[in-house]
C-alpha cells in the first residue's frame, strides 16, 4: 500500500487521517506496514495524543468521492493503538490502555503496525516492539493500513515496501505454531 487517501482536515488536535489504497502485504510473521514521522508539533505544545496506527477491513473503494470519518476509530471494523496511550478494538467496540505514548515520537522515527497470524496487533517503533494492542483482528480478509494524525503528530509518509523487522520479537503466551506464507495481497497467509 504505497498510496494513501488523506482526509485533508487540519486543526489543533485532529490533523488528518490516512487510509492505505490497497491491502497490506502478508509476510511469514503476518501483515505489516510502516510510516515515517515527518512533522511533530513542538515539545511545548502540551499535546497528550500522538498518532494512532492500525488496520481496518473497510476497503478504500467505499470512500471514492466521500470523506473519511473524522477519526479512524469511526471506521467500521478498525483496530488501532497509540492515541494518548490507548487502543481501540473495533471487534469488541471498546477502548483500553496500551502503554505506548506516541506523543513522544520524534521526526524521522519509523512507526510500524504488525498483525500476527493469530490476529494480535503490535506497535513497532524504529524496529522494536513497543506495545501490544488488540487481539481480535481477523485473518480471513484483506487488511488496510490506517493512521490518525492527532495531537502532537502533524505529518507522516508511508514507507514503500516496508517489511517487518527481523529483530522484532513478538511476545507470546501461547504455544508456538507453524506459520507459512501463502499470499502477498493481504489475504490469509497463516496456517
Amino acid at each position: 500500500a504505497k498510496d494513501a487517501t488523506y482526509t485533508g482536515r487540519m486543526g489543533t488536535e485532529l490533523n488528518g487521517a490516512i487510509l492505505g489504497n490497497g491491502p497490506l502485504a502478508c509476510f511469514e510473521s503476518g501483515w505489516y506496514f510502516e510510516v515515517v514521522v515527518k512533522q511533530m508539533r513542538g515539545r511545548d505544545s502540551a499535546q497528550e495524543d500522538g498518532l494512532a496506527i492500525g488496520v481496518t477491513t473497510t476497503s478504500p473503494t467505499q470512500f471514492r468521492g466521500l470523506a473519511l470519518p473524522q477519526a479512524i476509530d469511526e471506521l467500521d471494523l478498525c483496530w488501532a493503538m497509540g492515541f494518548d496511550g490507548s487502543q481501540w478494538d473495533g471487534q469488541q467496540m471498546s477502548w483500553s490502555a496500551c502503554g505506548w505514548k506516541p506523543s513522544q515520537l520524534r521526526e524521522g522515527d519509523r512507526v510500524g503496525c504488525m498483525v500476527t497470524p493469530r490476529g494480535e496487533m503490535f506497535a513497532v517503533v524504529n524496529g522494536a516492539v513497543v506495545a501490544e494492542g488488540p487481539k481480535t483482528v481477523p485473518q480471513d480478509r484483506p487488511l488496510y493500513g490506517v493512521v490518525d494524525l492527532i495531537g502532537a503528530t502533524v505529518a507522516v509518509s508511508f514507507v514503500e515496501d516496508a517489511t517487518p523487522p527481523a529483530s522484532a520479537e513478538v511476545p507470546t503466551k501461547r504455544k508456538k505454531h507453524k506459520v507459512t506464507k501463502t499470499d502477498t495481497a493481504g489475504e490469509r497467509c497463516a496456517g
